[in-house]
């Protein structure tokens, strides 16, 4: 089992041990997201907060870059571009906006604003300064003076305090691409054109410019925020115990649950990577029965977890009934990896239909009983997937699901 925000792992009760180990640790960002649910999940519920204000910083944001891309008039090749690719980015990031999902929102508009402001930059230039050689190496200089601080390796601590993650996440992806085009530009410059290169300082006082506005938009919190920190060590300790455990004969003879283990700390690596990546701080939870889920559900919400993923394996399937009502009784949104926990009252689930999967099951069966060589057989991924939302859960925990999110599940359960 696992937890957005605490990787919840079900072992056999020979390797769980003592869960105490595994500290858990997940700031409340108002978005849990991991994997390929990044766009799906709970950033679009509002469990960060309440809706913002019409005329918040991000907001007025937005708004002045759709200002500005409906009344530029200008007509230039370079301008055109611009215009195409950031015209669809910053609707998308209206509709983020407006669907409360303020992270993906400002995650979409990182995209569509350096290329925006860099025309703005390039725009307050006459035609003359942007086909002149001599005036562009003068504002290289000068410029480079403005942004000779963040020219060079980010100092420790230049986004301590700034949460959620995700926004200091994007603060810390914009200030390495100061330098990136600040040097892009003489390039650019010297063996194009002038106005290349002074899109691309455009581009560079941009990103600066960027992260300061993530620094803004951070929320007030009374603790520094924690690093981000692999699980590797854990996840090396607990395969240690594992194979321990399985020494043969032991893994012939409980073969099955020697494969459902491995699979378990495979899962464990896929969201540890997964978590790295999208500015997620994850901790794994042990557990060997029905009994450990209050004691690491309770610690998981005392210690901050936004939520929780429950990952395939057969303890919380066998015992989904109870491990869906102590999230909810725990207050921990949660998705499942299969639509049964959330036919039980879990609230979300994205994941390949087991009824599908058992009907091409049937097919390898039906062809290895006709003569058909096991091994001659191809491996199939699954090709049909569910998102199945549970409303009366998400009313229990206190979230809105944003229409669009609703219009995109294939099943809603009233």
């Amino acid at each position: 089992m696992a937890f957005a925000g605490d990787a919840f792992l079900s072992l056999p009760r020979e390797i769980a041990g003592d869960p105490s180990v595994l500290p858990m640790s997940f700031p409340r960002s108002g978005s849990v997201t991991c994997a390929a649910l990044l766009a799906l999940t709970l950033a679009a519920s509002g469990a960060g907060g309440a809706p913002a204000e019409s005329k918040d910083p991000l907001t007025a944001e937005v708004e002045r870059w759709v200002a500005y891309l409906k009344g530029n008039t200008a007509t230039d090749e370079m301008w055109t571009q611009v215009k195409e690719a950031s015209e669809p980015v910053l609707g998308r990031t209206e509709t983020a906006l407006r669907d409360g999902r303020r992270l993906l929102a400002l995650q979409r508009l990182a995209v569509a604003r350096v290329n925006l402001a860099a025309s703005a930059y390039l725009g307050e230039r006459t035609p003359e300064q942007r086909s002149d050689p001599a005036g562009f190496e003068a504002e290289w200089a000068r410029l480079g003076k403005v942004l000779r601080g963040d020219l060079g390796a980010i100092p420790p601590g230049a986004f301590d305090g700034v949460q959620p993650a995700a926004v200091r996440a994007l603060g810390e992806a914009a200030l390495p691409q100061v330098r990136v085009y600040y040097e892009a530009s003489l390039e650019y410059g010297r063996n194009t054109m002038p106005d290349s290169g002074l899109f691309y300082l455009g581009a560079a006082q941009a990103q600066r410019d960027f992260a300061v506005f993530c620094r803004s938009l951070a929320a007030p919190s009374p603790r520094r925020a924690p690093p981000l920190r692999a699980l590797g060590p854990e996840i090396e300790s607990l395969q240690h115990d594992f194979l321990a455990a399985y020494r043969p004969p032991i893994s012939i003879d409980k073969h099955l649950e020697f494969i459902l283990a491995n699979s378990a700390l495979n899962e464990a690596r896929e969201l540890d990577g997964a978590g790295r990546l999208l500015g997620i701080t994850l901790s794994l939870a042990r557990v060997a029965g029905p009994d450990d889920f209050d004691r690491a559900l309770a610690r998981a919400k005392r210690d901050g977890a936004a939520g929780i993923i429950a990952t395939n394996d057969g303890v919380t399937w066998r015992h989904r009934k109870p491990l869906v009502q102590l999230a909810l009784k725990h207050r921990l949104p949660a998705i499942y990896w299969a639509r049964e926990y959330v036919d039980d009252g879990g609230l979300m689930t994205y994941s390949a239909s087991v009824a599908e999967l058992r009907r091409r099951a049937a097919t390898y069966v039906d062809k290895i009983l006709k003569g058909a060589k096991p091994a001659d057989l191809p491996v199939e991924q699954p090709t049909t997937f569910e998102l199945v939302i549970n409303l009366k859960a998400a009313r229990a925990l206190g979230l809105t699901i944003p229409q669009s999110l609703l219009q995109r599940a294939d099943q809603v359960i009233e």
